[in-house]
C-alpha cells in the first residue's frame, strides 16, 4: 500500500465516520492528506475541541460539495491560505442562513477580488482571524469590520502539552532535510515550473531556470558538508512532492530518504531526535522552532520571511529564492541558528488561545 493510498483512506474514514455521527463542529480546510502542514492546523483546533469537550470532524473544503460531507450546526474554518473567493462561496452557500455559525480561523484571504455573495457572507459570519497583520488590514478594508484579529499560524499549537526542551533522545550527528519543491512540481521524473506561481511571483517565475540552479546546489552543498561531517543526512518530506523533488535533487548523495507519511504529530516527534533541521516549508519551520532543533531556514515564501523576521533572525543569514538571481550572490554561511525559544513559546500561547477564543464565540453564537 503507499502512502498515499494511506492517505486516500483516512481521508475517506473521516467522511464515513461523520455520516455515522455527525459532529458539533465541522473542521473545515484543507485537510486532504497530502500536506502534513494542513494536517497540523486542522489537528490543531481538533485538540482545542477536545478539550472543552466538543466533537469535531475535519472536512475537506476542496470536495465539500463533491462528496456531500455532512452538514454540521458550526463550522470553524481553519487556518491556512484558503480564503479564496471560490472556496468562500462554497461556505457561503452551505451555511447561507446562519452565518453567525461560522468562524474563520487564522486563514489567509488572497485573492484581489471578491464577490458580492462571499462579502455579504464575510460581514456576517462570527469571527475572522488572519496569520498576519497585512492580511488583517485588508479584510478590514474590505468589509467594514473592525473585529478581525491577528495571530500566529495556528500550528504553532500543535501538542501544547508536549515537553520540547527535553531531548535527550537527540543526535548529535542527524540532519534533517525539508526540500520543497521551488515553484515547481515533479512530472516525469522531471522538475518542471509550476505555472500556477507564474503571476504570485513573476520575478522568480521568468528567471526559474537560474534560480532552480542555485537552488540544488544550495541545497546539495549543505547535504555534502553535513555528510562530510559524519552527519546521518535523512529527508523529511511534508508532502509527497516534497519526496519527489528531493529524490531528484541529492541523487548520487549517501542520504536516507524517509516515505511521506501523513500525520503530523509522528512527523513532530521526529524532528526533535535530530541535531540540525534544514527547513524550507513553512510549516516545517514552525516544526522545527517548536522542536527547539537548530535550524537551517530556507525563506521560500514570503511568510517565512514574515516568521522569520518576528523571531528577529537577520535575512542575511538566510536563504531567499532571490538570492540565486543575483548576478555576484554574496555567500551566506549556512551554519545552524538558534532561535529565541522564549519567542516561541509566547507563539505558541497565543496560537492556542486564539483557537480557545474563537471556540468559545462560535459555541455562544
Amino acid at each position: 500500500m503507499s502512502l498515499v493510498t494511506r492517505s486516500q483512506i483516512q481521508h475517506l474514514a473521516r467522511r464515513f465516520s461523520q455520516i455515522l455521527k455527525t459532529p458539533e463542529v465541522a473542521v473545515i480546510g484543507g485537510y486532504h492528506g497530502v500536506n502534513i502542514g494542513d494536517l497540523a492546523l486542522g489537528y490543531s483546533v481538533l485538540y482545542a475541541l477536545k478539550e472543552t469537550q466538543i466533537s469535531g470532524g475535519l472536512q475537506t473544503i476542496y470536495n465539500l460539495e463533491k462528496w456531500n460531507w455532512p452538514l454540521a450546526e458550526k463550522a470553524i474554518i481553519g487556518g491556512g491560505a484558503i480564503g479564496y473567493n471560490n472556496l468562500v462561496e462554497v461556505i457561503a452557500k452551505r451555511y447561507k442562513n446562519n452565518p453567525e455559525n461560522v468562524a474563520f480561523l487564522g486563514v489567509d484571504f488572497n485573492d484581489q477580488q471578491y464577490s458580492e455573495l462571499a462579502v455579504i457572507f464575510l460581514k456576517n459570519v462570527r469571527w475572522i482571524s488572519c496569520r498576519s497583520k497585512h492580511q488583517v488590514e485588508k479584510m478590514k478594508s474590505l468589509l467594514g469590520r473592525n473585529d478581525i484579529f491577528f495571530h500566529p499560524d495556528i500550528a504553532f499549537s500543535l501538542s501544547p502539552d508536549s515537553s520540547m526542551l527535553n531531548r535527550s533522545d537527540a543526535s548529535s550527528k542527524k540532519l534533517l532535510m525539508n526540500i520543497v519543491p521551488l515553484y515547481a512540481k515533479v512530472e516525469k521524473n522531471t522538475i518542471i515550473p509550476a505555472v500556477q506561481y507564474a503571476a504570485e511571483r513573476p520575478e522568480l517565475y521568468n528567471n526559474w531556470n537560474q534560480m532552480q540552479q542555485g537552488y540544488h546546489a544550495h541545497v546539495r552543498k549543505i547535504a555534502e558538508h553535513y555528510l562530510s561531517q559524519g552527519y546521518v543526512v535523512e529527508v523529511l518530506p511534508f508532502t509527497p512532492m516534497d519526496e519527489a523533488v528531493a529524490r531528484i535533487m541529492l541523487k548520487g548523495l549517501n542520504v536516507r530518504h524517509q516515505p511521506y507519511y501523513p500525520d503530523p504529530y509522528r512527523i513532530y516527534e521526529y524532528i526533535k531526535t535530530a541535531d540540525v533541521f534544514f527547513a524550507s516549508r513553512y510549516h516545517s519551520t514552525i516544526f522545527g522552532l517548536k522542536a527547539n532543533v537548530k535550524l537551517i531556514p530556507f525563506a521560500y515564501a514570503g511568510k517565512n520571511e514574515q516568521l522569520l523576521d518576528d523571531l528577529q533572525i537577520p535575512s542575511a543569514i538566510y536563504h531567499k529564492p532571490i538570492d540565486f538571481l543575483r548576478e555576484d550572490p554574496v555567500p551566506k554561511d549556512i551554519q545552524p541558528i538558534n532561535s529565541d525559544y522564549s519567542r516561541v513559546i509566547q507563539l505558541q500561547s497565543e496560537a492556542s488561545l486564539a483557537i480557545r477564543n474563537c471556540i468559545k464565540a462560535i459555541m455562544h453564537s
